[in-house]
């Protein structure tokens, strides 16, 4: 049919130190299917979870798994014809177009050499790269081989001195 999926590639990136990662098994499952069945999407979307991994340590790794999510789903809306689209999803399937924002702050006697630096406004030394994405932040580097981590553990008996602790799952994780 002409709503049939003959070819699929799914990439995404930016959500692992992985760079670009590809999702076959999404695009085996969409191979086939009518792109216009709701019930494609939510089992695509699924197994898109299931293939979306940012890396274990990342603390915003459900933001990026369900920013995937998210992009796919805009993407399925702009392949539907917009006569069976809900009225009220029309502009999901749309390109956003923002324009560039801008703002001021008027403030009297702020112009007084005087109160320098105060009285001018200065741009931030680091905006540029903040603002462009060259910045990189604790949370975006990947954790180096041996790597001190640590985490809260909840004991039922407190200020014990002995125990037993089987770590033997947590040497089986390979730092990435």
């Amino acid at each position: 049919s002409s709503h049939s999926v003959a070819q699929a590639r799914v990439f995404y990136g930016g959500v692992s130190g992985q760079g670009l990662c590809r999702a076959a098994a999404t695009e085996k499952y969409l191979i086939g299917k009518n792109f216009t069945d709701k019930g494609v999407l939510a089992q695509a979307l699924k197994i898109l979870a299931g293939e979306v991994g940012p890396s274990a340590g990342d603390r915003q790794r459900d933001y990026k798994r369900n920013l995937v999510q998210t992009l796919f789903y805009k993407f399925f809306l702009s392949l539907q014809p917009k006569s069976s689209l809900d009225p009220a999803l029309e502009s999901a399937a749309e390109d956003y177009v923002r324009p560039v924002s801008s703002g001021s702050v008027e403030m009297e006697g702020a112009e007084d050499p005087a109160e320098f630096p105060v009285s001018k406004p200065m741009q931030k030394r680091a905006a540029l790269a903040n603002c462009t994405g060259q910045t990189m932040f604790t949370g975006d580097l990947p954790a180096l081989q041996g790597t001190l981590a640590c985490a809260f553990v909840v004991s039922r008996e407190a200020c014990c001195e002995t125990f037993a602790l089987d770590y033997s799952a947590a040497v089986q994780v390979r730092l990435s």
